[in-house]
């Protein structure tokens, strides 16, 4: 297991993380799936995946209500 730290601003009460693909068989992709399960659109702005997936979604991320991004290592 490993630590994690979640530090945002405002609420992401309603992001959810609905898939994870770790160590996978062949030559798929590591990969972690989130999902807005919430009524209201999320802005991502500024989220940040520091260890293992490093990502930082831009300014004027926005996630809907009921949908999905997957964010993939690409260790090409």
């Amino acid at each position: 297991l490993t630590e994690a730290l979640f530090v945002v601003d405002g609420s992401l009460d309603a992001l959810r993380v609905t898939e994870l693909m770790y160590h996978p068989l062949r030559s798929m992709p590591e990969f972690i799936e989130l999902k807005n399960s919430g009524d209201s659109t999320l802005d991502l702005s500024g989220v940040a995946f520091r260890e293992g997936i490093r990502f930082t979604f831009p300014d004027g991320s926005r996630l809907a209500p009921g949908e999905y991004v997957i964010l993939e290592i690409d260790r090409r």
